[in-house]
């Protein structure tokens, strides 16, 4: 979990870091191709926020479904 808000505080920063630059691009005074390679990073970053929750919430999840299936067991009587 630490993990993820490391990355969420570094995803804050480079989404700060972005709109200066959407705002000097469109001034201006940067070209699109700068401007683009803070998107792509902003998306790189988001994926990798997407892979740690993943690995976070699957084993919750695994632990449920396997209760669900436990109890259905249960019920159907064996």
């Amino acid at each position: 979990m630490e993990e993820i808000n490391e990355l969420v505080k570094e995803l804050e920063q480079k989404l700060e870091a972005a709109k200066k630059v959407l705002d000097q691009y469109e001034a201006g005074q940067v070209e699109q191709s700068v401007a683009f390679e803070y998107i792509q990073a902003l998306n790189a970053l988001s994926s990798r926020i997407s892979i740690a929750l993943g690995d976070v919430i699957r084993p919750v999840y695994l632990k449920i479904r396997k209760a669900r299936e436990q109890r259905n067991i249960r019920e159907l009587g064996f």
